[in-house]
């Protein structure tokens, strides 16, 4: 079945108009999101479905509630994975690992940054993956491996310099200039 593009564009509008309102702090911007996801479920948008989990996670990682966080997040990735959205798996990996960071998990925020990478090297964008071994280097700096943060952000400014994103390349070498002997 063929999505028309008109309701895919109304289902989404729900999603950014919740972000929108997450921004402003608004309880509506829950129900906007819970009415995107019912409305992209029925008309069978998977992406915009995928997306949407993953923008209410986000909206209970702002509230600070990280048990409804958790709880969406990995409904998202479920769901991402099962339909191979892997370019969105990897910036929920992205997420999960940012969350992990942010309480001094670096072993766990490790392994999430891990698993972005290699999700992204399914997906083939060179700028995600130097994006993802970015975040790699930054974990590694806070684990105090120096070295592996080092290889990390060379390798990503290569990838940078192929998918030609000067913003990647400027985190890269900023980066660089933190780990230097």
């Amino acid at each position: 079945m063929e999505c028309d593009r008109t309701s895919e564009y109304y289902d989404d509008s729900y999603r950014l108009l919740g972000q929108i309102e997450a921004d402003n702090d608004s309880l509506e911007a829950l129900k906007l999101l819970e009415k995107g996801l019912e409305a992209s479920a029925r008309n069978k948008h998977t992406v915009i479905y995928g997306q949407t989990l993953g923008s209410i996670a986000q909206f209970y990682l702002a509230k600070k509630n990280y048990s409804e966080f958790l709880s969406y997040l990995d409904k998202s990735i479920e769901y991402v994975s099962e339909k191979k959205l892997n370019n969105l798996l990897g910036d929920l990996y992205t997420l999960k690992s940012y969350y992990f960071g942010q309480r001094n998990k670096f072993e766990e925020s490790l392994n999430y940054n891990i698993k972005a990478y290699y999700t992204r090297e399914k997906f083939g964008s060179k700028t995600s993956q130097a994006s993802s071994l970015i975040n790699l280097a930054q974990t590694f700096i806070q684990l105090g491996d120096l070295k592996e943060a080092k290889k990390n952000l060379e390798n990503a400014l290569d990838l940078a310099k192929v998918g030609n994103d000067i913003n990647v390349k400027s985190r890269a070498l900023k980066g660089l200039a933190t780990v230097e002997d």
